[in-house]
């Protein structure tokens, strides 16, 4: 009777080691399924990525669109400054350039140009009278 309760429990452990096997088995070849599948699905994800990288990545390029534009926004308004001091200058020069040319022409005909506007010849007497005075003052 030991013997056949000990043949009974060894085919019965027999079975449900058989059983086990059968379920190892088959939850190995699920678990390669979904490896496959997880290879698979990473491979089409490096494509995307590699085709649409750039894309993805826009906030990268965003940030680095806004530091140009900001440095460029600085480059302007340093051009602009030196812009408008070469306007002054140049402005400053074509009035100095006008007053020569007008010089040179009066000397051309023997012309004198008047520097001062007095409009009577005692108020010229008057103006050099207070320079001599603040001269000898």
């Amino acid at each position: 009777m030991i013997i056949a309760l000990v043949l009974i429990s060894a085919i019965a452990i027999g079975l449900i080691i058989t059983h086990w096997k059968k379920k190892e088995n088959t939850l190995n070849l699920e678990l390669n399924s979904v490896k496959r599948t997880l290879e698979a699905k990473s491979d089409e994800n490096q494509n995307l990525l590699l085709k649409y990288g750039e894309i993805i990545d826009i906030d990268a390029h965003a940030i680095a669109a806004k530091e140009e534009s900001a440095n460029l926004k600085k480059e302007m308004a340093s051009l602009k400054e030196k812009y408008a001091l070469g306007q002054t200058r140049l402005n400053d020069l074509i009035k100095h350039i006008n007053t020569l040319e007008e010089n040179s022409e009066t000397l051309d005909f023997g012309l004198y140009t008047p520097r001062y506007d007095f409009d009577l010849p005692r108020s010229i007497k008057m103006h050099f009278r207070q320079i001599t005075t603040n001269k000898n003052g």
